[in-house]
């Protein structure tokens, strides 16, 4: 219950002050809104994914006993 509150004014506050300055309807602002959240979001986990790549790589020759020829970087961050 309180993720929802919670939730309502961290979208609400930003698209009223959206809605304020720019003289824009205020549905759009919200709408708005949640668009700049889920795509900064986004980028922020795509980032997140990258940097503990980035570290496995790092960290893996020393977890090894024996070193294996390394793979490029490319097949290491495109591997599912």
């Amino acid at each position: 219950m309180l993720t929802c509150v919670y939730l309502a004014i961290v979208v609400y506050a930003p698209a009223l002050a959206l809605a304020q300055v720019t003289g824009i309807n205020m549905d759009l602002s919200i709408g708005l809104t949640f668009i700049v959240c889920i795509f900064y979001t986004g980028i922020g986990g795509i980032k997140a994914v990258i940097w503990t790549n980035v570290f496995q790589v790092k960290q893996e020759p020393f977890l090894s006993e024996r070193r294996p020829k390394p793979t490029p970087l490319i097949f290491r961050l495109c591997a599912c």
